[in-house]
This record gives C-alpha cells, structure tokens and sequence, in this order.
C-alpha cells in the first residue's frame, strides 16, 4: 500500500524560503558583476538554476512510503531506503524532526528504529498515520510500538 507524505504550512515556509534564498543567490551575480551580461553565461548560469529549482522541488513532493509485502520502501527524490519488516526494532511518534535520517514534510512524524543498514532510523510523516500504523503493526508484531 502506497502512503502519500503529509505536508504541513511550517514546511511549505521553509521551502518557499529556500526557493527564494536560491533564486536571490544565483540572480545576484547578473547585477553586481558586468562579466555576466553575455548569452552564454546566461545559457549555463539559467541551466543551472532551473535544474537545482526542479531537483529540489521534485525531491520535496515526490515522497512517499510503500508497505509492501516484505518490507518498507522510503522514496523521497533519488532517496531510497528499503527496510525490511523483520528487521524493524520499534517505532513512535516523535516532535524532533531536524536531526537525523528523515523523509518527510510534515512535522507530525513518526521514528522508525531498525537493526543494519547505516542510518538505524528512519523519520517519516505518511498522510494518514493511522492506517499506516496499523498496516505496520500487523507486518512487525514483534516490534515494540511507543505512541
């Protein structure tokens, strides 16, 4: 089953933030510097820009989280995390969303711990949090659950 990421208006701040940010660092050197007033730097610096501002928009709306038969995939942009239900430890709610491995855009999250891998958890924020905990409960029964 396919869970689409929660998306809150504090995250939708900091990405209208960070599209600003960019766009005023890469536009700035067009105003300040003669050397940049030629077309093929336009070309390139424009590439650039429009390929960053794509990338990080697609990398922010396209997360979503599959409970699978075996596992749990976490796809957030070219980020793929596949964790498998027998290796899941616990998992809760967490209000700490900006340290650690998360997928997520939403500020009501949940911590995944699990055993191998490089990372040992995993924050993410599905839409409807309840169905993915119970779908989840049922795959990892032996998994201890702190909500």
């Amino acid at each position: 089953m396919v869970f689409e990421a929660a998306r809150d208006s504090h995250f939708r701040t900091l990405m209208t933030k960070a599209v600003t940010n960019m766009t005023l660092m890469l536009v700035f050197p067009f105003f300040f510097n003669q050397a940049t007033h030629n077309i093929w730097f336009i070309l390139v610096w424009s590439s650039i820009y429009l390929f960053l501002l794509v990338s990080f928009i697609v990398s922010v709306t396209k997360i979503r989280y599959e409970l699978n038969e075996n596992y749990l995939l976490v796809k957030g942009g070219p980020i793929r995390s596949k964790i498998p239900y027998d290796k899941i430890i616990s998992y809760n709610t967490t209000a700490d969303i900006y340290c650690g491995y998360r997928v997520l855009t939403a500020s009501d999250a949940i911590e995944i711990f699990y055993e191998g891998g490089v990372r040992r958890s995993v924050k993410i924020a599905p839409k409807d949090q309840e169905t993915f905990l119970e779908i989840l409960r049922a795959q990892c029964p032996k998994a201890q659950m702190t909500l």
